[in-house]
């Protein structure tokens, strides 16, 4: 895969046999001046008599002047990170570096500790303890927390009303809206972000003399290609037809969007949505995938243990996450054993897909945030964003940048389909509302009751709201 050729401002200069390319500076530093009260001296010309006779001389005399010079910056920002250890190669340390030689007297502090409840608890700790971060990593499903408990600076003024290097016209709407709270932006998504799309395996449907999916395909084209893709040995399917993966939640909603349904109803994430016509109509199609048409392998046959998979070439089209094909330890190998294609998710009325990224916010209470949004901006320029992409595989959550660096490999068609997804994609964050972990589980369970043929989809949807709105009320009157 080609590197991203950098030349605007200078040359990363790494460490390391591994380290590779070069990287441009997003932002010229800001040039901070003090005004400097100074004795300087200078040469007058005077003419004196000598003699009766008037003649010019030089003399030296000395006085005070105002002057302003740029002033040695001498500022220690710390960056909290969710991981044990930050390697020298990794892309965010390479950028951390690079970002303090081109901006001299500026030195990233990077704070590590474990994921998960450790994380977040030094996180409160520290900013207890009036050293909060500058900057630290923060998923957006735990904005609401840290939102309420004011921990997070407001990044607007710096966005709309400074040359602070960041356009919010050029982030993917779905994550603007994902880091934004009553209209105040908390956090930018400086990390790899991920769509959920469909991809398809072409040598399944050439092996079954079927036409590929066509783009925004809709639900009679998906059901008959589906059908008609799907083999056997003997009586039993040898390649299914479908895999919608709503094994959670989150990747439920594109499904009961496309319906015209949805989980809570949005935008107040008060009360269950389940029982809308639409939702029910959402909910009884994943059904009919498994007992009318029979092209998902039902749940109870195990797939699982049976290696029936899309990834094992044994489903011909699926719901996926961008970058599932590239294989971890060799990024240019891929993880599939099979040539393939992405789609949109088949649509019903509505086209929308899930996205979602980890971005970084700001301490309410940096001692230097001028200086922490520098920093900031430095991470989300398109420079950044390029070479972070590059080197990680995950689409960035700039509109520019997209996944045109992150899979530099696939076709222009499958490009378009991840970068007119990521303009239509929802966040939808449910994991702001205080009880989306809760009600996620105990709906989860009524759908596999409801898969494994034990009630209707309507019973189901009429259950799930029934178990969420108590706990949904309860938690927001507290």
């Amino acid at each position: 895969m080609a590197e991203h050729d950098l030349s605007r401002r200078g040359f990363l200069r790494l460490a390391g046999a591994t380290a590779v390319g070069a990287l441009m500076a997003a932002c010229q530093p800001e040039v901070v001046v003090e005004t400097v009260v100074q004795e300087v001296e200078k040469v007058v010309k005077e003419t004196v008599l000598v003699e009766g006779e008037e003649k010019v001389v030089e003399k030296v005399v000395k006085e005070t002047v105002i002057v302003e010079k740029e002033a040695q910056r001498d500022v220690l920002l710390t960056f909290l990170s969710q991981q044990p250890t930050i390697g020298e190669q990794e892309p965010i340390n390479i950028l951390f570096t690079t970002f303090e030689e081109e901006h001299p007297g500026i030195r990233v502090s990077r704070i590590t500790t474990a994921a998960g409840d450790d994380y977040f608890t030094k996180l409160v700790t520290m900013t207890a303890a009036g050293t909060p971060p500058d900057l630290f990593y923060m998923p957006p499903w735990n904005l609401a927390y840290f939102k309420d408990e004011n921990l997070l600076a407001a990044l607007d003024p710096y966005v709309q009303l400074r040359d602070g290097g960041v356009d919010p016209n050029n982030i993917v709407p779905g994550l603007l809206e994902e880091y934004s709270w009553n209209g105040v932006l908390l956090g930018l998504p400086m990390f790899a972000s991920i769509l959920r799309i469909w991809a398809y395996n072409k040598d399944a449907f050439d092996a079954a003399g079927v036409d590929y999916p066509t783009r925004y395909w809709g639900w009679d084209e998906f059901i008959e290609k589906a059908t008609a893709v799907m083999t056997y040995e003997g009586d039993e399917p040898d390649m299914w037809g479908a895999f919608p993966a709503l094994g959670d939640n989150a990747h439920l909603l594109p499904w009961l969007w496309t319906f015209g349904g949805d989980f809570y109803n949005y935008p107040d994430l008060n009360a269950c949505a389940l029982t809308r016509p639409e939702s029910i109509e959402a909910m009884q199609a994943s059904v009919d995938l498994l007992r009318e048409y029979k092209v998902q392998p039902p749940p109870e046959i195990g797939p699982t243990d049976l290696g029936i998979s899309f990834a094992a070439g044994k489903i011909a089209t699926s719901a996926v996450g961008t970058g599932a094909w590239v294989d971890p330890a060799n990024r240019e190998q891929s993880a599939w054993p099979f040539r393939f294609g992405l789609i949109e998710q088949p649509t019903v009325k509505e086209t929308h897909c899930l996205i979602h990224s980890t971005g970084i916010s700001m301490s309410a209470t940096a001692a230097d945030r001028d200086t922490a949004w520098e920093l900031l901006a430095f991470l989300m320029s398109e420079e950044s964003q390029i070479f972070y992409s590059e080197r990680t595989g995950g689409i960035s959550g700039l509109l520019t940048v997209g996944a045109k660096y992150a899979f530099a490999d696939l076709p222009p068609e499958d490009h378009a389909v991840i970068n007119e997804g990521m303009e239509y994609a929802r966040s939808r964050v449910y994991w702001r509302t205080p009880v989306w972990g809760a009600n996620a589980t105990a709906a989860q369970q009524i759908w596999q009751a409801m898969w494994l043929g034990e009630i209707t989809a309507e019973e189901a949807c009429n259950q799930a709201c029934a178990e969420i709105d108590p706990v949904l009320e309860d938690a927001l009157s507290q």
